[in-house]
């Protein structure tokens, strides 16, 4: 087997590994459980869920990965550059109010 992505969190590994599933490409999770000791071991990228595929389908899964990444950088670029609060909070584009102060997320004609 051979590592095509290596998620954040069993969450998103497991949705990885549905997507390459739902194009025919059979995949395992290796270390998901890791999670669970976090803490008391290291925390590196190899201590990350790895979704694998085997070697044969590795280029048709390395497809189906590229599509899923190209679809989240979209999403993120779409939601428009993050925000500063009047306290000085920092956010990201998609929260509508501060969750410091409670303050709503001024909107694009208002001036500064």
């Amino acid at each position: 087997m051979k590592r095509i992505f290596t998620a954040r969190d069993a969450m998103e590994a497991h949705f990885v590994k549905s997507l390459l599933e739902n194009a025919g490409i059979e995949a395992v999770i290796e270390g998901e459980f890791l999670q669970q000791i976090r803490g008391d071991i290291p925390f590196t990228m190899d201590s990350l869920p790895k979704v694998c595929v085997r070697e044969e389908d590795f280029h048709a899964a390395e497809v189906v990965v590229n599509a899923h990444r190209a679809r989240l950088k979209n999403r993120a670029q779409s939601q428009g550059p993050s925000w500063t609060c009047v306290c000085g909070e920092t956010h990201a584009a998609q929260f509508a109010a501060c969750w410091k102060c409670g303050a709503a997320k001024p909107s694009d004609t208002d001036c500064t």
